[in-house]
Protein backbone atom coordinates (compact mmCIF):
# COMPACT_ATOMS: atom_id res chain seq x y z
CA UNK A 1 0.00 0.00 0.00
CA UNK A 2 2.81 2.55 0.86
CA UNK A 3 3.96 2.60 -3.46
CA UNK A 4 0.60 2.88 -4.18
CA UNK A 5 0.94 6.69 -3.34
CA UNK A 6 3.42 7.48 -6.16
CA UNK A 7 1.28 5.75 -8.68
CA UNK A 8 -1.42 7.65 -8.34
CA UNK A 9 0.07 11.09 -8.32
CA UNK A 10 2.08 10.06 -11.69
CA UNK A 11 -1.39 9.32 -13.43
CA UNK A 12 -3.28 13.08 -11.96
CA UNK A 13 -2.42 15.68 -14.04
CA UNK A 14 0.52 17.69 -13.28
CA UNK A 15 2.10 21.04 -14.57
CA UNK A 16 5.48 21.87 -15.97
CA UNK A 17 8.02 23.54 -13.44
CA UNK A 18 6.83 27.55 -12.67
CA UNK A 19 3.24 26.65 -13.24
CA UNK A 20 0.17 25.58 -11.01
CA UNK A 21 -2.01 23.43 -11.25
CA UNK A 22 -5.88 25.28 -11.30
CA UNK A 23 -7.30 22.63 -9.10
CA UNK A 24 -11.48 23.62 -9.82
CA UNK A 25 -10.01 22.87 -13.77
CA UNK A 26 -8.93 19.16 -12.87
CA UNK A 27 -11.95 16.88 -14.92
CA UNK A 28 -11.47 13.41 -13.38
CA UNK A 29 -14.17 12.13 -16.20
CA UNK A 30 -12.12 13.37 -19.10
CA UNK A 31 -8.74 14.23 -17.50
CA UNK A 32 -8.69 17.70 -18.39
CA UNK A 33 -6.98 20.05 -16.68
CA UNK A 34 -5.03 23.79 -17.04
CA UNK A 35 -2.38 24.94 -15.57
CA UNK A 36 -1.75 29.33 -14.71
CA UNK A 37 1.28 30.96 -14.26
CA UNK A 38 2.26 34.77 -14.56
CA UNK A 39 1.06 36.17 -17.80
CA UNK A 40 3.80 36.53 -19.85
CA UNK A 41 5.44 32.62 -18.36
CA UNK A 42 7.15 31.15 -21.69
CA UNK A 43 5.66 27.98 -22.72
CA UNK A 44 7.91 24.88 -21.79
CA UNK A 45 10.05 23.05 -23.99
CA UNK A 46 8.25 19.76 -23.26
CA UNK A 47 4.96 20.27 -23.60
CA UNK A 48 3.00 17.97 -21.60
CA UNK A 49 1.17 14.78 -22.73
CA UNK A 50 -2.40 15.06 -22.89
CA UNK A 51 -4.53 11.27 -21.83
CA UNK A 52 -6.92 10.01 -24.46
CA UNK A 53 -8.57 12.58 -27.07
CA UNK A 54 -7.64 15.57 -25.43
CA UNK A 55 -5.57 18.39 -27.47
CA UNK A 56 -3.05 20.20 -25.29
CA UNK A 57 -3.44 24.57 -25.38
CA UNK A 58 -1.39 27.14 -24.27
CA UNK A 59 -1.64 31.21 -24.09
CA UNK A 60 1.20 32.31 -22.71
CA UNK A 61 -0.68 36.17 -22.89
CA UNK A 62 -2.94 34.96 -19.80
CA UNK A 63 -0.49 32.86 -18.56
CA UNK A 64 -2.38 29.27 -19.01
CA UNK A 65 -1.68 26.16 -20.36
CA UNK A 66 -3.62 22.40 -20.35
CA UNK A 67 -5.66 20.17 -21.79
CA UNK A 68 -8.84 20.18 -22.76
CA UNK A 69 -11.35 17.84 -25.02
Amino acid sequence: AADAAPMAKAQGPSCPNGWTLVAKSVNKKSGAYSCSAKPGTAAPADKPACPGKLKYHENTKKGQLGCRP
